[in-house]
């Protein structure tokens, strides 16, 4: 019956009307255009990258011509393409041919011996042995030790071989002797701001390197030719299309990581659209090579990034009341020793952006810095007035429901990685911050009861850029071990979907051309196996990815 209603549809085409011919139609599926929670239509048409139409079977094929390509989806489901709402491709560059370190179920590093089994491969097949060996991946949370590694047991794979592994949330490193002398680090290093050099108890260094200290490694990963970074760059995007995303982010971008992608954009090899928010010691000699604005060849300088805290696991998220689970099964007050931007100069960041209408991003895991961040912008606010800032608090982890009510009034967006509950929810609610607080981790429920607007994020590489799965874990909270985590924060998955499509498009001041499926906007759409709305919480991580559409061209089908 649809065949001969093509044919019929096709015979009296568009051609035959003198009306736009759509370059492709993709008829027979369930359309959901994000427009409301009750919108479903079955057909969309596109036209020189953008939505030409969106309707039903019939009404949509009135746009095909001889030319137009038809594609019958057979019940598939099209979504808008999702927006990465806070990420770092670039920084694959560095993880080039090196070992990953990841703990089970994405790796098999669950023990310090499997680590030094493969670093002691690794180093014996390098062929440059002068230069810093480097692994990235593993999590001490995660390990049976459940401690990191030490300078001690680096030094038995090598104590001539200078090499660091870097923990899975990149803030925190562990080097060999021979690794922290190249760096330059030695017993009376002091400790670099916002950054922490760990001595044991004897004054001795363990080798541990957390928050700004880490940056010290950098300098010392291999630089490739234009040759192989292209190609790095290209699997990145990949990496990206292939999870149904169209539209990715670079936060905390450097000049390197600007300067990679802009060589990309100059020669039109982005396939995907990049907001970059520069950090904000390198804003401004990185808006002299392109001025904040729209995307230039698919590359946009979007706003710039601060920073108010570390990671939570590591201590360096400064919360007002962190808890730390000892071998007494109590939970102890602690505060962090590593220092973070004090009020008054986080103060003079954000005015210094907001008077000039530049969106601010900043890493915000717990509730200090998200009060610091809070009243910085009420400041700058009753200083230069309001306008539409739209300033995003990435990772939002410990937030309180009264921030939140003060987020919605001053008109900030917050950003959760809701993949925490799943990935890191068992050892959080065992050993570092206790039952209650875990429970309350990415508070997505008070942030609908308030009908603040939020997004999603996966914060790549850190975890894979899997928007099917972080949608799932919005949904059900459930942690590795199958234990739901604060069930009261589950969300519908339309509000899911909601937050890496429509929100996330809106807190990149991009809602015009992106978000939803509507006539007139950019033609980025992910074409899902399943409809994610009629599929059971319990299936959701089911879902695949069959096809990526980005202005209209296919850039990944399964």
């Amino acid at each position: 019956m649809l065949s001969l209603l093509l044919c019929s549809l096709l015979f009296h085409s568009a051609q035959s009307f003198g009306q736009l011919t759509a370059d492709r139609i993709l008829i027979n599926g369930h359309v959901i255009p994000m427009t409301g929670e009750k919108k479903e239509e079955q057909a969309v048409a596109i036209k020189d990258g953008r939505i030409l139409a969106v309707g039903d079977n019939a009404s949509v094929l009135q746009l095909a011509g001889k030319s137009t390509e038809v594609t019958l989806l057979d019940g598939k489901t099209v979504l808008p393409g999702f927006v990465d709402a806070h990420s770092h491709i670039s920084q694959v560059v560095n993880l080039i041919d090196i070992p990953f370190l990841f703990p089970s179920p994405n790796g098999k590093f669950d023990e310090i011996s499997e680590i030094l089994s493969t670093m002691s491969t690794h180093l014996d097949n390098l062929e440059d042995k002068e230069s810093l060996g480097f692994a990235w991946g593993y999590d001490e949370l995660e390990l049976l030790e459940r401690r990191h590694p030490t300078l001690a047991e680096l030094d038995t794979v090598s104590r001539t071989q200078p090499f660091c592994i870097m923990q899975i949330k990149g803030d925190q490193a562990v080097c060999n002797s021979k690794g922290l002398s190249l760096l330059g680090v030695h017993k009376g290093t002091p400790c670099p701001e916002e950054g922490l050099i760990e001595h044991n108890k004897n004054g001795e260094l363990t080798g541990l390197l957390q928050g700004s200290a880490v940056l010290a490694i950098y300098p010392h990963l291999n630089v490739y030719d234009t040759e192989v970074v292209d190609k790095a760059l290209s699997e990145a995007q990949m990496m990206y299309a292939r999870n149904g995303i169209t539209t990715a982010q670079e936060a905390s971008g450097n000049l390197n990581a600007f300067r990679l992608l802009k060589s990309q954009a100059d020669r039109e090899k982005l396939m995907i659209d990049i907001n970059v928010y520069p950090n904000s010691n390198e804003f401004d000699v990185i808006t002299e090579l392109q001025q904040p604005g729209p995307n230039i060849n698919r590359l946009r300088i979007a706003g710039v990034k601060l920073t108010g805290d570390g990671s939570s696991d590591s201590g360096m998220n400064s919360p007002i009341d962190r808890l730390l689970k000892l071998k007494n099964n109590k939970f102890l007050n602690h505060q962090s020793s590593v220092r973070i931007l004090d009020q008054f100069s986080f103060n003079e960041f954000v005015e210094k952006y907001y008077s000039k209408h530049i969106q601010i991003i900043s890493h915000s895991n717990a509730d200090r810095a998200t009060l610091m961040a809070i009243s910085a912008i009420e400041g700058a606010i009753d200083k230069y007035g309001l306008h539409d800032h739209r300033t995003s608090l990435i990772h939002m982890k410990g937030t309180e429901f009264s921030q939140l009510k003060l987020m919605k009034k001053l008109g900030i967006i917050p950003s959760f990685l809701a993949l925490n509950i799943y990935y890191w929810g068992d050892e959080y609610h065992d050993r570092v911050i206790g039952p209650w607080k875990t429970s309350n981790f990415s508070p997505l429920g008070w942030a609908n009861e308030l009908e603040l607007p939020f997004t999603l994020h996966t914060d790549a590489p850190i975890l894979d850029p899997n928007i099917i799965e972080l949608i799932a874990s919005s949904v059900d909270r459930m942690s590795k071990n199958g234990v739901e985590l604060g069930k009261w924060h589950a969300i519908s998955t339309y509000k899911a979907i909601e937050a890496v499509t429509v929100n996330a498009a809106i807190q990149s001041f991009e809602e015009t051309t992106k978000g939803t499926i509507e006539d007139g906007k950019y033609a980025d759409m992910v074409i899902l196996d399943q409809n994610p709305l009629t599929t059971s919480k319990n299936q959701l991580r089911s879902i695949k990815v069959l096809e990526t559409i980005k202005e209209g061209k296919t850039i990944f089908s399964a």
